[in-house]
């Protein structure tokens, strides 16, 4: 049988190791989340939502504005970070994207493959 002095020094243990867990740790998988709707959403896996996003209001997409105004206000808030999705745009990311293989497909080109 537990008693309830062991029961408590183990949940009190257990909470202890799930504070120790490094920052690095959530950050990267908030950034893998990140990776993953931008994918799910038809664009390229290496490239972020926010870059996404900001190379969408550089090009004066109205959607992308939109949803980047979004973004940019959870990381002033967050973060204190101003313009978050223009100064996280990746330029070498994003040729994977669904809308520029349709682009290259539509102008004659052949497939880009990425390993």
């Amino acid at each position: 049988m537990t008693t309830k002095a062991g029961a408590t020094r183990r949940f009190f243990y257990v909470c202890k190791l799930l504070l120790l867990v490094p920052q690095a740790w959530l950050f990267n998988g908030l950034i893998v989340l990140d990776f993953a709707l931008n994918w799910l959403t038809g664009g390229d896996s290496t490239e972020t939502v926010s870059s996404r996003l900001g190379k969408g209001v550089v090009a004066g997409k109205p959607v992308h504005t939109f949803f980047a105004q979004i973004v940019d206000f959870i990381f002033l808030v967050l973060v204190q970070q101003k313009d978050h999705c223009l100064k996280s745009i990746q330029h070498k990311d994003g040729d994977m994207a669904l809308s520029s293989v349709i682009d290259r497909h539509l102008k004659g080109e052949p497939p880009v493959w990425r390993l």
